[in-house]
């Protein structure tokens, strides 16, 4: 009897939680200094994995519409709510997926990765899920007159620099870039086009960070 694909999913994920289980009951108090900072970087690339995975399964929702179907206003509102996101965190997964993965069409067929650098990166599990989040959201932050070959470049660098840079220098970046490429605006029609505000976690005293930019409207509200 064939296993189907729900079933087989299931039994990957159960194996994979027991190897993490078993790893929390080793007895990682006798591993040397340099060993500790090995298995650390050997369970951020386990974690980079898994965030293929995770951005993998949004896909499937934001492309199935499941949250319009469900009664919700949009996929990262499905995400905040079934899986307890931030806003942040829930409208980064997403943008990504939109990014990384080929986008069906009304008419037939489907559409190439936009990101396609990004994507490999991610497929790869060569860059982490906060970069990739940054970069997506940021390379939507781009002017849409912008020429292919700038875009195509402005995505590389940020996926290269994504490798070794933190989520708040990439944002510095992406921010650079923005200023170099359209550095009087005149890309974007009007300045309600890049509204952008990307939210942190939300503290337990009850207040959320956030960082982007706002226009004169925006900030009458």
């Amino acid at each position: 009897m064939s296993v189907s694909v729900d079933e087989e999913a299931c039994r990957l994920f159960s194996v994979a939680a027991d190897c993490l289980r078993r790893a929390r009951d080793l007895r990682w108090g006798l591993l040397p200094d340099d060993g500790v900072l090995a298995r650390l970087h050997a369970v951020e690339a386990v974690g980079r994995e898994l965030f293929g995975v995770q951005v993998l399964l949004v896909d499937e929702v934001d492309q199935r519409h499941l949250a319009t179907r469900r009664g919700f206003t949009s996929t990262s509102a499905l995400l905040r709510d079934v899986l307890l996101l931030s806003a942040g965190e829930a409208g980064s997964r997403v943008a990504v997926a939109r990014s990384v993965h080929p986008q069906d069409q009304l008419s037939g067929g489907s559409t190439p990765p936009v990101l396609p650098v990004l994507a490999r990166a991610v497929e790869s599990a060569s860059i982490g899920g906060a970069q990739a989040g940054v970069i997506a959201r940021g390379m939507n932050q781009l002017p849409a007159a912008l020429d292919l070959a700038t875009a195509q470049a402005c995505e590389q660098v940020l996926v290269d620099q994504g490798h070794v840079l933190d989520p708040g220098q990439l944002r510095t970046l992406v921010e650079q870039i923005r200023l170099r490429v359209d550095p009087d605006g005149k890309l974007s029609p009007t300045p309600g086009d890049r509204v952008c505000v990307d939210l942190g976690e939300r503290r337990t005293d009850g207040l959320t960070r956030f960082h982007g930019f706002l226009d004169d409207l925006a900030l009458e509200v």
